[in-house]
């Protein structure tokens, strides 16, 4: 568990299942672009913005005088407190990553970490501390909740909300099938639609092609056996099942305009 400032900048990026931890981020001050699973949500004073452990995070854009508090929990953590809440309220979080506080609800998230802040300081006693905490977790989810009540009417009530919740589908079905599986039409499958019907939809809410989303995930996975694996290139590549170490390198820098191995090399070589 961790509560308090971060100093989380612009670029920084999380890949999905890349930690087993669920982390919320507010914005005191500040303005910026973040990207969540394709889609991309501006950022002000008042956001407050959910990342969930099979997320795909990135800062696109972050100013300099920005100032971000974190609320860091592992999963377990994260489903305890959070287990009285509605399904209803679940759907529509899910599908409203960031959410836009009023300047009450502003006054009042500040108002929480301070409290926060207090026990952790003041209270010596691990299980207190603990017990506290949690009771601290469970009411702040609860009051967004409550808090989010009108919005979470017209939004069940809105007729379009059929295709956000295919797009974020399909996102799911992508971190969890992409290795093995690369056509359009395993996806519009697995989601009973056709594969027009997809392209209509990635095509609207993000500007790609469905080809172009699986293509993108694919590197951005290969990218992170690059980065934090010591695989060969051939184990990559039988990994993501290409017939060859070949066809691994020349996809790859055909999306990207490099080898694998030069990939490697210059992350070898910038961190050293």
């Amino acid at each position: 568990m961790d509560i308090g400032y971060t100093a989380i900048t612009q670029g920084y990026e999380k890949m999905p299942h890349s930690t087993n931890e669920t982390f919320f981020l507010f914005c005191e001050c500040g303005y910026g672009i973040v990207i969540i699973n394709f889609e991309k949500y501006i950022v002000r004073p008042g956001s407050f913005i959910s990342v969930y452990s099979d997320d795909y995070f990135l800062i696109d854009r972050l100013s300099e005088y920005a100032k971000i508090q974190i609320i860091n929990l592992d999963d377990n953590l994260f489903d305890e407190v959070t287990a009285h809440q509605s399904a209803d309220f679940w759907n529509f979080w899910i599908d409203n990553r960031v959410l836009y506080m009023s300047a009450e609800e502003i006054l009042q998230m500040h108002a929480w970490f301070l409290n926060v802040r207090w026990i952790l300081s003041s209270t010596e006693e691990l299980q207190m501390r603990d017990f506290m905490l949690r009771n601290q977790l469970s009411t702040l989810f609860t009051g967004i909740e409550v808090c989010c009540q009108d919005y979470m009417k017209e939004y069940h009530s809105k007729t379009d909300n059929n295709a956000h919740r295919i797009l974020q589908r399909f996102w799911r079905l992508l971190v969890d099938n992409c290795k093995h599986e690369h056509e359009v039409r395993f996806y519009a499958e697995k989601l009973n639609i056709t594969t027009h019907y997809l392209a209509k939809i990635t095509r609207k809410a993000m500007g790609y092609s469905p080809k172009k989303c699986i293509d993108w995930q694919r590197i951005t996975e290969i990218k992170q056996e690059l980065r934090n694996s010591h695989k060969s290139i051939k184990e990559i590549a039988d990994n993501f099942g290409f017939e060859s170490s070949s066809y691994l390198i020349s996809y790859f820098r055909r999306h990207t305009g490099i080898t694998p191995g030069n990939f490697r090399k210059n992350i070898i070589f910038t961190t050293k």
